[in-house]
């Protein structure tokens, strides 16, 4: 009887996940090619890496779930299962009584849902007068206090941004709410704090990137340069400036 060695085993499973990450990769450039545009294969194949990751780490290991999974990730950010934008998508993960079917299933809905009600946002975009709108509004973002936040000001900076955001995409806010958007805030101090700023200047940076590229946008395969440029100490302003780079090749 034939015998299969550990080692022989191991070279099986490699081929067949690099057969899974080939399939996956052209998936992904017809499934989102505005993000196939600014990663490269080895980037690509990072996220494909990733998603497989935190799939699994909720249970999911089916070819299907995965891909779902690594779909919604192009859509909503890498990092969506613990996005307080998307409070829904760790309460469906975190149902593990239900099979792993019944729970993709319900994250596929929900962030078509999502995508159903934000769409009109992102379509003004293609529109010059908004696009050139959110850019004006973004270049705003640079100009605020390079003072640190103090308890007295925070609420009219809670306020300011709310009022920032829903500016610049009503629907999406609509959609979130109000307390969502709170709690948005709460993690762009926590997270801005991490590295090292605290102005209302920077702040407002952190939470409007994570508003529109995810809450995890630091740790984010899908922007690899985010998580560069913050590790190198290189500041908000090169931070910001890569930010619109990469949003300007997106709504072109």
């Amino acid at each position: 009887m034939l015998k299969i060695r550990p080692e022989q085993i191991e070279f099986f499973e490699a081929a067949a996940l690099k057969r899974f990450e080939d399939r996956m990769v052209e998936h992904l450039r017809e499934f989102s090619p505005k993000h196939a545009q600014v990663l490269d294969e080895e980037q690509l194949r990072a996220v494909v890496r990733y998603a497989i990751e935190r799939a699994e780490s909720h249970g999911l290991t089916s070819e299907r779930s995965i891909r779902i999974y690594t779909e919604t990730m192009l859509m909503l950010g890498g990092n969506f299962d613990v996005d307080p934008q998307y409070p829904w998508a760790g309460e469906i993960l975190s149902r593990t009584e239900e099979d792993h079917v019944k729970r993709i299933d319900g994250i596929f809905e929900k962030a078509w849902d999502y995508a159903d009600h934000v769409l009109a946002d992102f379509k003004r975009l293609e529109q010059e007068p908004h696009k050139a709108l959110l850019m004006d509004e973004l270049g705003t973002l640079r100009k605020g206090s390079s003072e640190p936040l103090a308890a007295p000001g925070m609420s009219r900076f809670y306020e300011g941004t709310i009022t920032r955001l829903d500016k610049l995409f009503p629907e999406k806010c609509k959609y979130l709410g109000e307390l969502s958007l709170r709690r948005l805030i709460n993690r762009g101090l926590e997270l801005a704090s991490s590295y090292g700023f605290s102005s209302e200047r920077d702040v407002s940076i952190f939470v409007v990137m994570m508003f529109v590229l995810g809450t995890g946008f630091d740790k984010d395969p899908l922007l690899p340069w985010a998580s560069k440029i913050l590790m190198d100490g290189q500041g908000t302003d090169r931070l910001y400036a890569e930010a619109i780079g990469v949003l300007q090749r997106w709504w072109a």
